[in-house]
C-alpha cells in the first residue's frame, strides 16, 4: 500500500475539470491519453485527496492499473462531498471514459455542480451511476454518454420554483410570479431513474414528496447541450398531514414545464394541459378541492359586484361561452 498525499488527473482527462461550467459549456480541448500505451502499472493507493473529471475526493483508498493503454482506477473507499462512494472509472488512449459509481449520503448540490454544472438542486441522498462516453474532449464524451443513473435525494430543494404557491393559487400559476429569483420547492424526498443515450437522458419515474405536494414528472436532460426539456403535475394535498404521508391526496392538479439551458431555466404552467386534465371544472366551478372555482380568485372570471344591475340585453343574441374563453387576455395565445 502506498501512501500519497494528493494526486490531480485533471490535466489527462481534459485539464480544468468536469462540469464545464453551466454558462461556459463542455470543453472542446483534445484530451491526450496516447502516454498509457507506454505505461504499465498496479497500485494500491491510500491518498488524502484525489481530483479527477471535475470531482474532488478526500481521503480514500484506490486501486491505480494501467494495462494495454487502459487506465482503470478503482475507488474502494472515498470521502466526498459530505457522504462517500465506491465503483470504477475508466479511460483508454483510444479515448472515451466509462464510470461505473454509487455515492451514499452526499450533498447533492456541489457534486452536481462540480460533475456537470448543475447547481439549482439541493439535499443530501444517494446516486448511482453506469455510463460510458466516447471521443477525445469533454464535449465529445458528454454528448454520447449512455447508460443509466438513479437518484434518491432527501430533505432538498429546487432553486427557481415555489411549486407550492403554484398549487395553492391558480392566480399565482398564471401570473408566474412563484418563479426565478429566491422561489424555491422544498421536498422531503425526490426519486427518479434515468435512461441514458447520445447525451440524453429520460426520465418517467419522477417523484418529489413536501407537505403541500406530490408531484410526478417526466422529461428529457440534454446533458450533452446542457440543457432541459421537463413536464412535472405537482398536486396540491388536502391536508398537512407531514412530508413522507400518502401520496394520492386529493388536489388541484396545475401541469408545469421546465425548459431552456441550465444557466436560464425558465418555468411555465402548462395550461392546455391542465384544462384537458381536470382544470376545466375549476373554470366550470367544480367541486373537490378546487369547490367554487377560480370565483373569486380573479374578477373577471366572476365573483365581481353583484350589486351592480346587468345591461339590457334583450336584443343581443345570446352566445354560448367556453370555460376557456375566460382565460383570453390573461394567457397569451388562449
Amino acid at each position: 500500500m502506498l501512501a500519497l498525499d494528493r494526486l490531480d488527473l485533471n490535466p489527462y482527462l481534459g485539464g480544468g475539470g468536469g462540469g464545464g461550467g453551466a454558462s461556459g459549456g463542455w470543453s472542446d480541448a483534445t484530451i491526450d491519453l496516447s502516454g498509457l500505451n507506454a505505461a504499465d502499472a498496479d497500485l494500491d493507493l491510500t491518498l488524502q485527496g484525489l481530483s479527477g473529471a471535475g470531482l474532488t475526493l478526500d481521503r480514500s483508498r484506490v486501486g491505480l492499473a494501467i494495462a494495454g493503454g487502459r487506465l482503470t482506477l478503482t475507488v474502494r473507499e472515498a470521502n466526498l462531498y459530505g457522504g462517500q462512494g465506491q465503483g470504477t472509472v475508466s479511460t483508454a488512449a483510444a479515448g472515451g471514459i466509462a464510470a461505473n459509481m454509487r455515492f451514499n449520503g452526499v450533498s447533492v448540490e456541489p457534486l452536481l455542480k462540480d460533475a456537470v454544472g448543475y447547481g439549482s438542486l439541493t439535499g443530501s441522498g444517494n446516486l448511482t451511476l453506469n455510463v460510458k462516453g466516447q471521443g477525445r474532449s469533454q464535449r465529445a464524451w458528454m454528448q454520447s454518454l449512455g447508460g443509466n443513473a438513479a437518484l434518491d435525494i432527501r430533505d432538498g430543494a429546487l432553486k427557481g420554483v415555489d411549486l407550492a404557491a403554484v398549487s395553492r393559487s391558480v392566480q399565482g400559476a398564471l401570473a408566474g410570479g412563484a418563479t426565478g429569483g429566491s422561489a424555491k420547492t422544498d421536498f422531503a424526498e425526490l426519486t427518479g431513474s434515468f435512461v441514458l443515450r447520445d447525451g440524453v437522458a429520460a426520465n418517467d419515474d419522477l417523484k418529489m414528496l413536501n407537505p403541500f405536494l406530490r408531484v410526478t414528472g417526466k422529461g428529457l436532460i440534454n446533458i450533452g447541450q446542457q440543457t432541459m426539456d421537463y413536464r412535472i403535475e405537482p398536486k396540491a394535498v388536502a391536508s398537512i398531514e407531514g412530508q413522507g404521508g400518502k401520496s394520492d391526496l386529493g388536489g388541484v392538479m396545475v401541469p408545469f414545464r421546465i425548459t431552456g439551458p441550465w444557466s436560464n431555466l425558465s418555468y411555465t404552467p402548462d395550461l392546455s394541459g391542465a384544462i384537458g386534465g381536470g382544470f376545466e371544472d375549476l373554470l366550470k366551478g367544480g367541486g373537490g378541492a378546487g369547490k367554487g372555482g377560480l370565483d373569486g380568485l380573479i374578477p373577471r372570471l366572476g365573483g365581481g359586484d353583484k350589486d351592480k344591475a346587468p345591461e339590457d340585453k334583450k336584443d343581443a343574441p345570446k352566445k354560448e361561452k367556453k370555460p376557456e374563453d375566460a382565460l383570453k387576455g390573461l394567457v397569451p395565445g388562449l
